[in-house]
């Protein structure tokens, strides 16, 4: 057990809220959603008692944001939960909408809830600020904890958490500043040129974009989930960064340019406690811990010559 882990008071923002509150103030509406089916003899009650341990047992579905020149957070204690949710049955796109507006980060309110009793169905929304897939699976297996133990006479009694989501982001900043950075971090080598046939624009957003779906066969999928990584000694996303790369560096080629290289930003799930147990020393359990721990960082594939590799017809 950390001593020195104290969940409540002042949180500073993980490195993913300080880039949201770098890039935009325009934050209503960024949300996540689950919708669950509910036992059929859920009550009121038995809802409210259940949500209410949900709170109070994760510290950052209370906290309030605190908007600054970083962002940051204050955890209030678990007795002073905000708890917000209520009884609907409109059609479920309107219990989303319902839901998301009752939402108020720098008021606390960092989870609301809907529940369509005739359908069965809880409505689940988190503000983003305070949550990632990881937190969501950790909410649905309490979520079920606490209705067993209920239904069954018992006291909700969840599983403790093992670091919280504060003591996560003091021992980030002390290896951050402990650390050589140049061992994490190398200058990307020159600049992209524009992938289109033009810069983009204000007007290249999120909602003007187009997805495109491309099917593969089942030899495929296996070559690509075992056969491949498995010759090579990687993972999956190695694999398919490296289709992109040499797909990129094609483009280029048909556009006119030299480049090969591509600067290309991923996403990791942010919970790799190795990264801080140097200067913490220890190792940090986050295995139930709530919070937006995603993290963004840069790589540079170049497949050089490999982009004018030509795959063999089938």
């Amino acid at each position: 057990m950390d001593p020195r882990d104290v969940a409540t008071g002042s949180v500073v923002g993980s490195p993913i809220v300080r880039w949201l509150g770098d890039t935009t103030d325009a934050i209503r509406g960024f949300v996540q959603s689950v919708v669950l089916n509910t036992p059929a003899d859920l009550t009121a009650d038995a809802l409210d008692a259940v949500l209410t341990a949900l709170i109070q047992r994760h510290d950052m579905l209370r906290a309030k944001l605190v908007r600054g020149e970083r962002w940051s957070f204050d955890i209030p204690e678990a007795d002073q939960a905000t708890l917000g949710w209520q009884e609907s049955d409109r059609p479920l796109d309107e219990c989303v909408a319902l839901a998301t507006e009752g939402l108020d980060p720098e008021g606390g309110v960092m989870l609301r809830a809907v529940w369509r009793r005739e359908a069965r169905q809880l409505v689940l929304i988190a503000h983003h600020v305070v949550i990632d897939g990881v937190s969501w699976r950790i909410l649905m297996d309490d979520l079920a904890t606490a209705w067993r133990q209920l239904a069954s006479g018992a006291p909700i009694e969840l599983p403790p958490v093992g670091t919280s989501f504060r003591r996560w982001t003091q021992l980030l900043e002390r290896a951050a500043f402990d650390a050589d950075g140049s061992f994490y971090w190398r200058p990307l080598p020159g600049e992209d040129q524009p992938l289109g046939r033009r810069a983009l624009s204000t007007a290249d957003t999120v909602a003007t974009e187009r997805l495109r779906a491309i099917s593969v066969g089942p030899e495929v999928t296996a070559a690509l989930l075992g056969e491949i990584p498995a010759k090579f000694h990687a993972g999956v996303n190695d694999v398919l960064l490296t289709g992109l790369a040499v797909a990129l560096a094609r483009w280029r080629r048909d556009l006119g340019q030299e480049q090969t290289f591509a600067h290309i930003e991923l996403e990791g799930h942010g919970r790799e406690g190795q990264f801080v147990a140097g200067s913490a020393g220890f190792e940090p359990e986050l295995s139930r811990t709530v919070g937006w721990f995603t993290t963004l960082f840069p790589v540079t594939v170049d497949p050089g010559a490999a982009a004018d590799f030509t795959a063999p017809s089938t």
